[in-house]
């Protein structure tokens, strides 16, 4: 014996043997998530990584700095210099089991690197960092000052999410209790979803190439005191892909469709923004469902996703729907089971102008499943969004050919039908016509418009009306989308608001026609500089003849 073990001694043995046992216990849950698990090598890791790897085996992944990449052989090894780096990685192959970080060095680095990469831990894995030496809580709180700044949000949501944390000999642990989604934009699709859901789950099935438009499109704006924020004459469009994802997909309310804690590229309105109306979004990267989602049912099958924002608003499909159908007949050849998927806001509502628009693309009736409930399919399909009203605007040609093909089936030529149309509907919350409608539309039937209320004819009437009309005009937002429908389109009339940033006319107009007029009128409301108002959007407003009436008067002539 080379000596006596005091009590205090046994004491301590004691407690630090429990605390080994309790990390080893955790690891054992952590081993039957069968998820990966990525640890951040420091200086010492060299050592622990026996460890790590006799407990995870291939399932161990090593973020690495450049110069010491080489001493993991026989590890998927990566290398990372930024937290931004690490939190893509994470991206591609979470959420993880946990992330063991051996490289930070001091509470900041712990805390920034804890804020980033946290979010892609699954619910029950952890978050584990090597315990520094103490300081007094003055200390702490100081050095916490140079850590990363973050909104509330993110830390509302960070505190939700910790559960139990417990100390080791060598580690501090802290379990995650909440599952949080990662939402992928279009253009990282490819780049993320192969590896992050599995390459045999991720197929591409066909692409169109990207482009910069020929700028034909001249545009002008009439009667505003500043400058109209228009989109660019040589917009710039991305490469189209069309992708299959294997595995239960949700599809879900306003566009929403997760596939294993990922939310799809088709779940967004504007592919360039991921947010959506049915997640909470935490950031631009991270997001919750909402909760009383309802339980999805389960439908067997392939379905090609034509959702859209707003269930039942025409001008949502024939912005969102439509610019998605360009791969609908290159994956039907693969798959002559393929349905197409398309939401309606209740069991009885009926797809009038849906309905005609697809048959004329060639989709029969049993080709389409109408859809209102949350449900789950098996394999989902989906295109990029050939479109984008927002950002960096564009409209991909791909859309116009799928136009041309749905005007080739159901626009029949008539001499009889005017060649110029103003455009208006019923004043709605959503995209209020001017007080004054009326005397806007007696101004342009009294100079050879006919004035056509898009609501109150027929599906086949307004195909014919604006598939042989030569000039469209009318109130942004008010149906104007029709002119799709129209083969020798000459030039188009906005009638709209200073706070109105919607741009779906000049993008229609950008693949029809080469002449477009703004005409604006001072809202009620006007939009802040620092943000985007939706009371300002949908202001009221008077359309202002003092300030348009001559230059009306002279492009209409």
């Amino acid at each position: 014996m080379f000596g006596t073990v005091s009590n205090k001694n046994q004491r301590d043995r004691r407690r630090n043997s429990d605390k080994d046992a309790q990390l080893n216990d955790h690891i054992k849950d952590l081993q039957t998530m069968q998820r990966p698990v990525v640890l951040i090598a420091g200086e010492g890791s060299s050592g622990t990584l026996p460890r790590w790897r006799q407990a995870f085996q291939y399932r161990l992944h090593v973020i690495s700095v450049a110069d010491a990449a080489d001493s993991f052989d026989g590890v998927t090894t990566v290398v990372a210099s930024s937290n931004s780096e690490m939190a893509d990685y994470l991206t591609t192959v979470g959420p993880v089991a946990a992330v063991i970080d051996e490289q930070a060095a001091s509470i900041p680095e712990q805390l920034q690197r804890w804020q980033r990469l946290f979010f892609h831990v699954a619910p029950g894995g952890s978050f584990v960092t090597t315990r520094l030496p103490e300081r007094t809580p003055w200390d702490t709180a100081v050095l916490a000052l140079t850590s990363r700044r973050i909104n509330p949000r993110e830390i509302r949501e960070l505190q939700r999410s910790a559960g139990i944390t417990f100390q080791s000999d060598k580690y501090s642990v802290t379990v995650k209790e909440v599952e949080h989604l990662v939402k992928i934009k279009d253009d990282d699709a490819l780049a993320f979803l192969p590896t992050r859901l599995g390459a045999n789950n991720v197929r591409l099935l066909g692409s169109r190439p990207g482009g910069r438009s020929s700028g034909s499109l001249q545009a002008s704006s009439h009667g505003s005191t500043s400058e109209a924020r228009l989109p660019a004459q040589k917009m710039t469009y991305p490469e189209l892909t069309l992708r299959e994802f294997r595995g239960r997909t949700d599809i879900k309310d306003g566009m929403l469709a997760v596939n294993t804690s990922t939310v799809l590229p088709s779940s967004f309105k504007h592919p360039w923004r991921t947010h959506s109306t049915q997640l909470r979004n935490i950031n631009d990267l991270i997001a919750v469902v909402r909760s009383g989602d309802a339980e999805a049912v389960h439908l067997d099958g392939t379905y090609y996703d034509l959702t859209n924002s707003a269930p039942g608003n025409e001008a949502h499909f024939f912005t969102e729907s439509l610019p998605k159908l360009w791969g609908w007949r290159e994956a039907k050849e693969r798959d002559p089971s393929l349905r197409a998927f398309y939401r309606i806001p209740s069991p009885d509502w009926e797809p009038l102008i849906e309905r005609t628009v697809l048959q004329g693309y060639g989709l029969s009736a049993d080709d389409i499943h109408w859809e209102h409930r949350n449900v789950s399919v098996g394999t989902f399909v989906s295109a990029s969004q050939g479109w984008q009203n927002g950002g960096s605007h564009f409209a991909h040609p791909v859309t116009r050919d799928v136009w041309r093909s749905v005007r080739s089936t159901l626009v029949r030529p008539a001499t009889s039908t005017p060649q110029k149309l103003f455009v208006t509907r019923g004043r709605t919350a959503e995209t209020p016509g001017p007080r004054n409608a009326s005397e806007v539309e007696t101004f342009f039937a009294t100079r050879g418009f006919e004035v056509v209320d898009v609501d109150a004819v027929s599906v086949e009437e307004r195909v014919d009306l604006f598939g042989n009309a030569a000039v469209v005009a009318g109130f942004a937002g008010g149906g104007m989308y029709n002119m799709l429908f129209a083969e020798h389109l000459e030039k188009v009339i906005v009638l709209s608001h200073e706070s109105n940033t919607g741009r779906n006319e000049h993008l229609f107009a950008s693949l029809l026609t080469e002449e477009i007029h703004y005409f604006w009128s001072k809202p009620d409301v006007e939009q802040p500089e620092d943000r985007f108002s939706g009371e300002a959007y949908n202001s009221e407003w008077d359309f202002d003849f003092t300030v348009n009436r001559s230059d009306l008067e002279r492009v209409i002539s």
